[in-house]
């Protein structure tokens, strides 16, 4: 035979000795490295061992890792040449094998069977004619096999084609005895989308060499702290992952407001454009109907026509007075009167409001001012009143009230003003109100975004406020109220400067 002993000092019979059998015939096991040496000293144990008893070993792996696996079994003693040229040990390239046996991209079952069967079946008849030169040697020879296609599939991103692979290996084991040895880099399982395919390899074999990490440990203990400690780091990733998942949703949405109030900005300057352009010629067309409502050639039916259409030209001048005021940005937070502001909000809606029989009631306590920028002031209001207005579909009640008011914070309180807006619409539904300020939450199903209300919290924080809302039935009937505080005086120059 072509084999001598083993050395009486090799380095790697000091690792301990691990609880799988590398010498099942029927094995199908899988290891995970981290270093190359660790995976070689591993396989060259596994090859070597076989070379050794006079069996046959097969090897499929990259150039780098067979030539690194010939030098641990020279280390070893073995002659590597005459194990070749006796067929014993057959080394593969892993690339030009895949060749041989892949249908664009993906392992053909007949050509796997043909080609890797035949290379077992040719490495088992040249143990046997070994064997057979040994008469003291009566046991059937066995064929050994390491193969990392699987990983370079693996590392190709062909998840799907490696998991196929190991099932090939499995089949044809079913028909030839051979115990099998498959490797994988643990760096290649490094995100969350691999844990379900790595649980899937792993449960293509028969055992599960867990990385060097975890088997240099030589005893039990020490293992199962290891073990421990894996498990702790798993769940603060699990928890880590979570919590980046809620940051990046919630940026996700911020962005996506982001978008929003851009475009919303952009409609505004636009609309104030248009309003501006269309003032003037409407100011000359309402000055013509003007004269011509008392001109001598018209009969009175005519003059009539003429003043109705005076008085709607002049609506439409004041609704674009109005869209011009609306859309006008100040640098600076400045004086604004509230009740100007939601007068002017009541008015953009005055004409919804009659077509659907809702009442307005009005309870200023004094003309209000405070600091504050007049877009987002009015932007808050366009909110609100116009969320209750579309509570009421069949008429109701809107009351608006503004009043002095004060509000505790920590361990003292602020003063400020408090406007308060109320509808006798359809209420809000209990399953929404605990997360009724949160973006993308609606009760308007496909006709609301479910941003208003959480972009009208954050400009009333933004001044210093708080916007809170009650919901609920008083005396058979359904009330919806809201309330804003804003504070005035040094907490809200703070807040706004």
């Amino acid at each position: 035979m072509s084999t001598t002993k083993i050395p009486a000092l090799d380095p790697s019979a000091l690792a301990p000795v691990a609880s799988w059998r590398e010498s099942d015939a029927h094995g199908h096991v899988v290891q995970f490295y981290s270093e190359d040496q660790s995976l070689l000293e591993t396989v060259g144990r596994f090859i070597g061992s076989a070379l050794e008893a006079g069996d046959a070993a097969i090897v499929i792996a990259t150039e780098a890792h067979r030539d690194g696996l010939a030098r641990q079994l020279k280390f070893r003693g073995l002659d590597v040449a005459s194990t070749i040229q006796e067929g014993r040990y057959v080394p593969l390239d892993a690339v030009e094998t895949m060749a041989e046996i892949m249908v664009d991209g993906w392992p053909e079952e007949t050509r796997f069977a043909n080609h890797i069967g035949g290379v077992i079946t040719r490495a088992r008849a040249a143990a046997e004619r070994a064997k057979q030169t040994d008469t003291s040697l009566i046991v059937e020879p066995r064929v050994v096999a390491f193969g990392e296609m699987v990983a370079l599939l693996w590392a190709e991103g062909k998840h799907p084609s490696a998991i196929r692979l190991e099932q090939l290996w499995n089949d044809l084991a079913k028909t030839n005895r051979f115990s099998l040895r498959c490797a994988y880099p643990m760096g290649g399982f490094h995100k969350q989308e691999h844990s379900e395919p790595f649980l899937k390899i792993c449960a293509e074999h028969s055992a599960v060499i867990p990385g060097e990490s975890y088997t240099s440990l030589k005893s039990e203990a020490d293992r199962l702290r290891n073990i421990s400690q894996l498990q702790q780091k798993a769940q603060a990733l699990e928890a880590e992952i979570a919590q980046r998942k809620e940051v990046q949703e919630s940026l996700r949405q911020r962005e996506t407001a982001l978008r929003d109030a851009e475009q919303h900005a952009a409609m505004g300057k636009l609309a104030a454009i248009i309003a501006h352009e269309i003032n003037n010629p409407l100011e000359v067309i309402a000055n013509v109907f003007f004269l011509l409502r008392d001109h001598p050639s018209l009969d009175d039916d005519a003059r009539g026509l003429a003043r109705i259409a005076e008085e709607e030209i002049s609506r439409v001048r004041h609704i674009a007075n109005q869209t011009l005021a609306f859309y006008r940005e100040s640098e600076i937070p400045i004086s604004v009167s509230l009740n100007q502001v939601l007068d002017g909000v009541l008015e953009i809606y005055s004409r919804s409001m009659k077509s659907h029989g809702i009442a307005v009631e009005k309870k200023y306590s004094g003309n209000r001012e405070i600091l504050a920028q007049p877009v987002e002031l009015r932007q808050v209001f366009v909110n609100l009143i116009g969320n209750a207005l579309q509570a009421m579909p069949d008429g109701g009640i809107l009351r608006v009230g503004i009043r002095d008011s004060s509000e505790a914070i920590q361990d003292s309180r602020r003063t400020g003003i408090r406007v308060n807006i109320t509808d006798t619409g359809v209420g809000i539904p209990a399953r929404y109100r605990d997360k009724l300020f949160q973006p993308f939450v609606t009760t308007k199903a496909e006709k609301g975004t479910g941003l208003g209300l959480w972009v009208s919290r954050e400009l009333i924080q933004k001044m210093g406020g708080t916007i809170r809302f009650r919901s609920g039935s008083v005396g058979g009937k359904t009330r919806t109220s809201f309330s804003v505080f804003i504070p005035t005086g040094l907490a809200a120059l703070g807040r706004v400067s």
